[in-house]
């Protein structure tokens, strides 16, 4: 993945206790990547200041833009770290 990407949203799993869950968790056992990068888009929208600064402007322009790149670019560092 490049920094140039788009960063689409992961499909987190809903918190529930339905019989997709077991197929989740070995979904997530089987590409733990994929349960990393699910990790990283929740904590970067999960950022209040980060998200307060994006829907008040604060960010400049294209400010949805680098949040996207910034995704992708924790991603890109952990991948390069392999």
């Amino acid at each position: 993945m490049n920094s140039s990407s788009t960063a689409a949203a992961p499909s987190a799993p809903q918190a529930s206790t339905s019989a997709g869950d077991a197929e989740k968790l070995a979904a997530w056992q089987a590409d733990p990547m994929k349960g990393f990068e699910i990790g990283v888009w929740n904590g970067i929208h999960l950022w209040d200041t980060l998200m307060l600064a994006v829907d008040n402007g604060w960010a400049g322009r294209n400010a949805e833009g680098k949040v996207d790149e910034l995704y992708n670019m924790i991603l890109d560092l952990f991948e390069e770290s392999k």
